[in-house]
């Protein structure tokens, strides 16, 4: 095999030479370095070849399969922790025709009714045992299945200190109430039988800043809930 490589590059070289009109001795030498260059190349090719490689830009498996992650089955009224950046318990499920916070008194901001729309809402409550403080919204995402088929997008959401708006920051060992809502059609309302909800929480505390991407490394959960 060296032996063949080693004739094409002479056939290659002696053809280069004849077609390319070379003008002086320092454009020669270029042509030279360059034919030895490739003829390296060629070289490591075919030992790669002869001892069962492959030739290409390889990477391991290891590093281009995504890694699945375990799914945590979760249950309501039992605490949970992602990594060591926050703490979940779930208390509830409700439908609902518009999202109120728990403290209605004086003013408060709440989701609207949408006609034509339900709430399906989760409430819970979340600690954030990170060094600083946590946006929800941002440190993973949610995501529900009716009937086993029709998948929709949820939206966490921290309320805030006082109770009146869905606004909230948890500040370090703060504990603050959480919800986890969707809105889905009358219709889709109508024929609900169960409802399976997932949701993926980074537990990277440096990531915890950013807008969440799949990427990062996070923790997933699943809890499913009968209508």
């Amino acid at each position: 095999m060296k032996k063949i490589v080693a004739l094409v590059l002479t056939v290659f070289l002696l053809m280069s030479l004849c077609s390319c009109g070379i003008s002086s001795d320092t454009e020669l030498k270029k042509q030279i370095e360059q034919l030895q260059q490739e003829n390296e190349a060629l070289r490591k090719q075919v030992e790669a070849l002869s001892s069962g490689g492959t030739i290409g830009n390889n990477t391991d498996k290891e590093d281009t399969e995504k890694t699945e992650n375990t799914v945590t089955p979760i249950a309501l009224n039992s605490p949970f922790n992602v990594g060591e950046i926050m703490t979940i318990t779930l208390f509830s499920s409700e439908w609902c025709e518009e999202l109120l916070p728990s403290n209605t008194s004086g003013g408060y901001s709440y989701m609207k009714d949408v006609e034509g729309e339900k709430f399906f809402v989760v409430h819970g409550e979340l600690k954030n045992l990170a060094g600083q403080t946590l946006d929800v919204k941002y440190a993973g995402e949610a995501r529900i299945v009716v009937n086993g088929k029709y998948k929709l997008t949820a939206t966490m959401e921290l309320e805030e200190n006082d109770g009146k708006s869905f606004y909230g920051n948890a500040k370090p060992l703060q504990t603050l109430p959480l919800v986890i809502y969707t809105s889905v059609s009358d219709e889709l309302y109508e024929t609900c039988k169960d409802i399976q909800l997932s949701m993926d929480l980074v537990n990277d505390e440096e990531k915890i800043g950013y807008f969440y991407d799949e990427s990062y490394s996070h923790d997933s959960f699943q809890i499913s809930f009968n209508k």
